[in-house]
């Protein structure tokens, strides 16, 4: 079992707790990818963090997304672009 197996548990455990969650899920990659389609990263309405989705500078961009949807209690998908071959990095909602 992989470490991060557990991760919609994780956010599910937060939610009952009355934490709120809200979880990330790698849904597309290309190229040489830190993290594999379906890996996945929980935030808690309090900050706790667990799992990975990135492991470089996109994680942190995830981490300050998924905390607005959860003060506004929405869901929505973010697309996060990691840098590009040109030095460009993009993220687009």
């Amino acid at each position: 079992m992989d470490r991060f197996d557990d991760i919609p548990e994780v956010a599910l455990d937060w939610h009952r707790a009355g934490k709120g969650a809200v979880l990330a899920t790698v849904v597309q990659t290309w190229g040489s990818a830190p993290r594999p389609v379906g890996s996945q990263l929980a935030v808690s309405g309090t900050g706790e963090i667990q799992g990975s989705v990135s492991g470089g500078c996109v994680e942190g961009a995830v981490i300050v997304e998924a905390l607005g949807p959860w003060v506004l209690d929405l869901a929505e998908e973010v697309r996060a672009d990691a840098p590009r071959g040109d030095g460009s990095q993009a993220a687009a909602r």
